[in-house]
Order: C-alpha cells, then structure tokens, then sequence
C-alpha cells in the first residue's frame, strides 16, 4: 500500500482526486523504485515494448561495432553500462533494471506524464520500505504511444 511518507495518508490522483488511483484511468505507471519493478498502471503490459526496442537497437549497435548517439531521458548512461557488459559471444544485451527505470520515467515525463511530488513510500515493514513513482496523465495510452515514438525515434 502507497502512501504520502510525512502524512502517512494514501497519495489520490491528482487528476480526478480518486484515492483509488489505480482504477481510476488515469495511472500511467506505479514503479516500486527500490526493487525497480512496474506495479501497475497503463504502462505494466507494455514495458516490454520499450526494453525490446532498446536492446535490439543496443545490440545491433554493439553487433556492428558501431556507436550509438544518444543523449536524451539518460539513454547515453544505459549505453555505457550495456557496452561495458556486452558480451559479444552472446546474442542478447541485458539493460541495467534501474537505469531503465530512470529513463523510462523520464521518457514518460517528456511525453505527458506527471508525477506525484510527495515522498511516497510502500512501508512493507522493517527493511522492507520501498520508494515508489507513480505517474498521471488525462490520457495514458496517448502518453506511451507518444513515449514509444519518441524512443524510436532517438535509437535510429
């Protein structure tokens, strides 16, 4: 369970106000940015599409040998990690789960996406307190659409 870390109160959509934001339409993604997993939102069954267009373009960077220019939402550091890591007898790159993350959220950002600005943890109990983003926005499949655009466009 969410909640507003200074007021322990549960966060509400800052769009229609539903405390129960994540049936209400407009949860674009709930990250638990501890453990760098998607809870939910419009985003949980299609982050997949933005990771494989990712790694492909990644590997058939680090396949040709050749460099990939990329600078926007933080791709230029989850570059470097992937070239560092790649294996080149392997026919997959593995993207670092939190820098993805990072990049992700602000992919979204930039395409319409807003965050909820108080402290929001998920206070599973002792150690196991995670930091949480979740992201609004009036239309969040307008938002991923646009997002998965926009990567396309910065990868090639």
């Amino acid at each position: 369970m969410t909640i507003i870390e200074n007021t322990g109160r549960g966060p509400a959509c800052p769009i229609c106000n539903s405390t129960e934001y994540g049936s209400c339409g407009h949860l674009v993604a709930d990250f638990d940015r501890t453990y760098g997993e998607c809870l939910g939102g419009e985003i949980y069954d299609r982050q997949a599409e933005f990771s494989d267009l990712a790694e492909r373009a990644f590997l058939l960077h680090l396949n040709q040998k050749t460099v990939l220019s990329v600078k926007k939402w933080g791709l230029d550091e989850l570059w470097e990690i992937t070239l560092g890591k790649f294996d080149p007898d392997e026919e997959y790159v593995e993207l670092d789960g939190d820098i993805f993350q990072r990049v992700l959220i602000a992919l979204l950002k930039d395409s319409g996406a807003f965050d909820v600005r108080e402290g929001l943890i998920d206070p599973g109990g002792p150690s196991m307190t995670s930091w949480v983003s979740l992201l609004f926005a009036d239309d969040p499949s307008k938002v991923i659409d646009m997002a998965i655009n926009k990567l396309k466009i910065e990868l090639h």
